[in-house]
Protein backbone atom coordinates (compact mmCIF):
# COMPACT_ATOMS: atom_id res chain seq x y z
CA UNK A 1 0.00 0.00 0.00
CA UNK A 2 1.11 3.52 -0.76
CA UNK A 3 0.24 6.37 0.85
CA UNK A 4 1.07 10.38 1.88
CA UNK A 5 2.51 11.10 4.97
CA UNK A 6 -0.60 12.96 6.39
CA UNK A 7 1.71 15.89 7.22
CA UNK A 8 3.47 16.29 4.42
CA UNK A 9 0.73 14.99 1.88
CA UNK A 10 2.18 17.33 -0.99
CA UNK A 11 5.15 16.25 -1.07
CA UNK A 12 6.71 12.59 -0.03
CA UNK A 13 5.28 9.20 -0.91
CA UNK A 14 5.47 6.62 1.70
CA UNK A 15 4.72 2.79 2.52
CA UNK A 16 1.31 2.51 4.47
CA UNK A 17 3.45 0.28 7.08
CA UNK A 18 5.71 3.68 7.41
CA UNK A 19 2.62 6.31 8.10
CA UNK A 20 1.74 4.05 10.81
CA UNK A 21 5.15 4.23 12.26
CA UNK A 22 4.74 7.81 11.91
CA UNK A 23 1.76 8.45 13.33
CA UNK A 24 1.71 6.22 16.02
CA UNK A 25 5.06 8.44 17.30
CA UNK A 26 7.18 6.10 18.23
CA UNK A 27 8.35 2.49 17.08
CA UNK A 28 8.04 -0.28 19.03
CA UNK A 29 11.03 -2.74 19.02
CA UNK A 30 11.10 -5.08 15.87
CA UNK A 31 10.93 -8.83 16.19
CA UNK A 32 12.37 -8.87 12.67
CA UNK A 33 15.58 -7.09 10.85
CA UNK A 34 15.72 -3.95 8.81
CA UNK A 35 17.04 -4.72 5.87
CA UNK A 36 17.09 -1.94 3.24
CA UNK A 37 19.02 0.31 0.97
CA UNK A 38 19.62 3.61 -1.04
CA UNK A 39 18.85 3.36 -4.63
CA UNK A 40 20.21 6.46 -7.17
CA UNK A 41 19.59 6.88 -9.89
CA UNK A 42 20.58 9.02 -13.25
CA UNK A 43 18.50 10.23 -16.09
CA UNK A 44 16.89 6.37 -16.03
CA UNK A 45 14.08 4.17 -14.69
CA UNK A 46 15.26 1.57 -12.24
CA UNK A 47 13.79 -1.62 -10.70
CA UNK A 48 14.35 -3.69 -7.80
CA UNK A 49 13.22 -7.41 -7.44
CA UNK A 50 13.48 -9.73 -4.74
CA UNK A 51 13.61 -13.29 -5.47
CA UNK A 52 11.88 -12.31 -9.05
CA UNK A 53 9.60 -9.97 -7.63
CA UNK A 54 9.59 -6.27 -8.84
CA UNK A 55 9.00 -4.76 -5.55
CA UNK A 56 10.02 -1.18 -6.35
CA UNK A 57 10.65 1.15 -9.51
CA UNK A 58 12.01 4.51 -9.47
CA UNK A 59 12.56 6.63 -12.54
CA UNK A 60 13.60 10.69 -13.41
CA UNK A 61 13.78 12.15 -16.59
CA UNK A 62 16.34 12.74 -18.78
CA UNK A 63 18.09 15.82 -16.54
CA UNK A 64 17.23 14.34 -13.64
CA UNK A 65 19.16 12.65 -11.10
CA UNK A 66 17.83 11.73 -7.44
CA UNK A 67 18.07 8.86 -4.42
CA UNK A 68 15.46 7.02 -2.09
CA UNK A 69 15.50 5.32 0.64
CA UNK A 70 14.35 2.00 0.10
CA UNK A 71 13.11 -0.89 3.13
CA UNK A 72 13.17 -4.57 1.34
CA UNK A 73 12.54 -6.25 4.74
CA UNK A 74 8.90 -7.40 3.74
CA UNK A 75 10.08 -9.24 0.52
CA UNK A 76 12.96 -11.36 2.30
CA UNK A 77 12.91 -14.69 3.37
CA UNK A 78 15.15 -16.56 5.35
CA UNK A 79 18.44 -17.94 3.56
CA UNK A 80 19.72 -16.35 0.44
CA UNK A 81 17.67 -13.68 -1.60
CA UNK A 82 18.50 -13.21 -4.98
CA UNK A 83 18.44 -9.53 -5.60
CA UNK A 84 18.20 -7.89 -9.22
CA UNK A 85 18.73 -4.08 -10.56
CA UNK A 86 17.26 -3.25 -14.13
CA UNK A 87 18.16 -0.33 -15.65
CA UNK A 88 16.08 0.91 -18.76
CA UNK A 89 18.29 3.91 -19.75
CA UNK A 90 16.51 7.62 -20.82
CA UNK A 91 19.79 8.95 -22.30
CA UNK A 92 23.27 8.07 -22.78
CA UNK A 93 24.46 8.90 -19.37
CA UNK A 94 21.57 6.35 -17.50
CA UNK A 95 23.27 4.96 -14.69
CA UNK A 96 22.02 2.89 -11.08
CA UNK A 97 23.31 1.80 -8.06
CA UNK A 98 21.93 -0.19 -5.45
CA UNK A 99 23.66 -0.35 -1.87
CA UNK A 100 21.99 -2.83 0.80
CA UNK A 101 22.73 -2.77 4.66
CA UNK A 102 21.24 -4.11 7.91
CA UNK A 103 20.05 -1.41 9.38
CA UNK A 104 20.46 -2.47 13.27
CA UNK A 105 24.24 -2.98 12.43
CA UNK A 106 24.79 -0.24 9.68
CA UNK A 107 26.68 -4.03 7.69
CA UNK A 108 27.06 -3.87 4.03
CA UNK A 109 25.39 -6.38 2.23
CA UNK A 110 25.23 -5.56 -1.34
CA UNK A 111 26.44 -3.16 -4.06
CA UNK A 112 25.03 -3.04 -7.25
CA UNK A 113 25.79 -0.97 -10.21
CA UNK A 114 24.72 -0.49 -13.94
CA UNK A 115 25.59 1.90 -16.50
CA UNK A 116 23.46 2.17 -19.26
CA UNK A 117 20.77 -0.64 -20.18
CA UNK A 118 20.83 -4.15 -18.58
CA UNK A 119 21.12 -5.17 -15.38
CA UNK A 120 22.87 -6.97 -12.25
CA UNK A 121 22.22 -9.28 -9.84
CA UNK A 122 23.45 -10.75 -6.37
CA UNK A 123 22.35 -12.15 -3.13
CA UNK A 124 22.06 -11.38 0.33
CA UNK A 125 21.46 -13.23 3.23
CA UNK A 126 18.54 -13.13 5.52
CA UNK A 127 18.62 -14.10 8.78
CA UNK A 128 15.27 -13.69 11.74
CA UNK A 129 12.46 -13.19 8.76
CA UNK A 130 9.66 -14.77 9.98
CA UNK A 131 6.96 -16.91 7.94
CA UNK A 132 5.28 -14.07 5.93
CA UNK A 133 1.62 -14.57 4.88
CA UNK A 134 2.45 -14.80 1.17
CA UNK A 135 4.74 -17.76 1.90
CA UNK A 136 1.66 -19.69 3.12
CA UNK A 137 -0.72 -18.68 0.31
CA UNK A 138 -2.56 -21.35 -2.32
CA UNK A 139 -0.73 -21.09 -5.64
CA UNK A 140 -2.92 -20.50 -8.30
CA UNK A 141 -2.96 -20.23 -12.18
CA UNK A 142 -2.28 -18.00 -14.50
CA UNK A 143 -5.66 -16.97 -14.81
CA UNK A 144 -6.34 -15.38 -11.65
CA UNK A 145 -9.48 -16.18 -11.36
CA UNK A 146 -11.66 -14.14 -8.90
CA UNK A 147 -8.76 -12.17 -8.51
CA UNK A 148 -10.35 -8.54 -10.36
CA UNK A 149 -13.60 -8.97 -8.89
CA UNK A 150 -11.87 -8.91 -5.30
CA UNK A 151 -10.18 -5.54 -6.77
CA UNK A 152 -13.25 -4.10 -7.66
CA UNK A 153 -14.82 -4.83 -4.23
CA UNK A 154 -11.75 -3.08 -2.76
CA UNK A 155 -12.15 -0.38 -4.46
CA UNK A 156 -16.05 -0.22 -3.87
CA UNK A 157 -14.81 -0.69 -0.07
CA UNK A 158 -13.04 2.28 0.35
CA UNK A 159 -15.39 4.49 -2.08
CA UNK A 160 -17.97 3.69 0.80
CA UNK A 161 -15.44 3.83 3.58
CA UNK A 162 -16.30 0.25 4.58
CA UNK A 163 -13.62 0.13 7.20
CA UNK A 164 -14.54 -3.71 8.32
CA UNK A 165 -14.32 -4.49 4.96
CA UNK A 166 -10.96 -3.14 3.83
CA UNK A 167 -9.20 -4.47 7.20
CA UNK A 168 -10.51 -7.98 7.00
CA UNK A 169 -9.18 -8.17 3.10
CA UNK A 170 -6.05 -6.48 4.51
CA UNK A 171 -5.83 -8.63 7.20
CA UNK A 172 -2.68 -10.66 5.96
CA UNK A 173 -1.00 -7.01 5.28
CA UNK A 174 -1.58 -6.20 8.83
CA UNK A 175 -0.46 -9.24 10.52
CA UNK A 176 3.05 -8.77 8.61
CA UNK A 177 3.28 -5.31 10.03
CA UNK A 178 2.45 -5.91 13.63
CA UNK A 179 5.50 -8.62 13.27
CA UNK A 180 7.78 -5.75 11.89
CA UNK A 181 7.06 -3.36 14.49
CA UNK A 182 4.10 -3.88 17.19
CA UNK A 183 1.82 -2.17 15.22
CA UNK A 184 -1.71 -3.12 13.96
CA UNK A 185 -5.16 -2.37 12.53
CA UNK A 186 -6.27 -0.02 15.43
CA UNK A 187 -3.79 2.47 13.58
CA UNK A 188 -5.61 2.14 10.62
CA UNK A 189 -9.25 2.67 12.30
CA UNK A 190 -7.69 5.63 14.45
CA UNK A 191 -5.44 7.51 12.53
CA UNK A 192 -5.42 6.58 8.77
CA UNK A 193 -8.78 5.68 8.25
CA UNK A 194 -10.51 9.28 8.72
CA UNK A 195 -8.72 10.47 5.95
CA UNK A 196 -10.12 8.34 3.57
CA UNK A 197 -13.40 8.98 4.86
CA UNK A 198 -13.43 12.25 3.69
CA UNK A 199 -11.35 11.28 0.28
CA UNK A 200 -12.27 11.08 -3.32
CA UNK A 201 -12.25 7.99 -5.24
CA UNK A 202 -10.98 7.73 -8.64
CA UNK A 203 -12.40 5.51 -11.16
CA UNK A 204 -10.88 1.69 -11.25
CA UNK A 205 -8.67 1.40 -14.25
CA UNK A 206 -8.31 -1.56 -16.33
CA UNK A 207 -6.53 -4.22 -14.65
CA UNK A 208 -2.70 -5.80 -15.68
CA UNK A 209 -2.61 -8.61 -13.54
CA UNK A 210 1.44 -10.47 -13.09
CA UNK A 211 1.63 -13.56 -11.49
CA UNK A 212 5.22 -14.47 -9.26
CA UNK A 213 6.25 -16.97 -7.10
CA UNK A 214 4.84 -19.51 -8.71
CA UNK A 215 1.14 -18.13 -8.42
CA UNK A 216 1.65 -17.03 -4.67
CA UNK A 217 1.58 -13.15 -5.42
CA UNK A 218 -0.34 -11.97 -7.95
CA UNK A 219 0.74 -7.88 -8.85
CA UNK A 220 -1.73 -5.54 -9.97
CA UNK A 221 -1.58 -2.24 -11.57
CA UNK A 222 -3.26 0.18 -13.72
CA UNK A 223 -2.22 1.37 -17.17
CA UNK A 224 0.11 4.00 -15.36
CA UNK A 225 1.93 0.91 -13.52
CA UNK A 226 0.75 2.35 -10.39
CA UNK A 227 -1.85 0.24 -7.74
CA UNK A 228 -5.52 0.69 -8.83
CA UNK A 229 -7.23 1.78 -6.28
CA UNK A 230 -6.19 5.67 -5.87
CA UNK A 231 -8.18 8.32 -3.49
CA UNK A 232 -6.92 12.01 -2.82
CA UNK A 233 -8.33 13.76 -0.10
CA UNK A 234 -7.14 17.03 1.69
CA UNK A 235 -6.08 18.05 5.53
CA UNK A 236 -5.25 21.77 6.54
CA UNK A 237 -5.02 22.81 3.18
CA UNK A 238 -2.27 20.26 1.84
CA UNK A 239 -3.40 18.14 -0.72
CA UNK A 240 -2.50 14.17 -0.58
CA UNK A 241 -3.01 11.20 -2.64
CA UNK A 242 -3.29 7.47 -1.32
CA UNK A 243 -2.58 4.02 -4.14
CA UNK A 244 -3.73 0.59 -2.71
CA UNK A 245 -4.62 -2.83 -4.04
CA UNK A 246 -1.32 -3.74 -5.45
CA UNK A 247 -0.39 -6.89 -4.07
CA UNK A 248 -2.36 -9.61 -3.33
CA UNK A 249 -2.35 -14.01 -2.52
CA UNK A 250 -5.43 -16.47 -2.25
CA UNK A 251 -5.32 -17.21 1.75
CA UNK A 252 -7.73 -19.33 3.45
CA UNK A 253 -9.82 -19.60 0.26
CA UNK A 254 -10.00 -15.96 -0.36
CA UNK A 255 -8.08 -13.21 -2.17
CA UNK A 256 -6.25 -11.01 0.22
CA UNK A 257 -3.86 -7.95 0.27
CA UNK A 258 -0.13 -8.58 1.14
CA UNK A 259 1.71 -5.39 0.65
Amino acid sequence: MHVLNRLALARAQTTFAALFLFIAGQVHAAEVPQIGGVLNIVAAEATIFINGVPVTTFAVDKDGSGGRGVDLTDWLVNGSNDIRLTVKPVTDQARATLEIQDFATQKALLTLEQEGAGEQSGEVTADGIPEWAFQRATPQAETADGLAAAVAALHAAYGKAEIDAIVEVSAPFFADQALRGGLDETIFREQAAPLFKTGTLGDLPELTITRHLDGRVFHVTGPDGMPPVAITFEEDGMKGAMRTGEWWSMIDGAWRVVR
